[in-house]
C-alpha cells in the first residue's frame, strides 16, 4: 500500500475518532 492510501486510512479513521467529541 502507498503511503497516500494509509494515510487516507489513517485520516478517515481520525475524523471518525473526533466525531464524538
Amino acid at each position: 500500500m502507498t503511503a497516500l492510501g494509509v494515510w487516507g486510512v489513517c485520516h478517515e479513521i481520525w475524523m471518525w475518532l473526533m466525531l464524538p467529541t
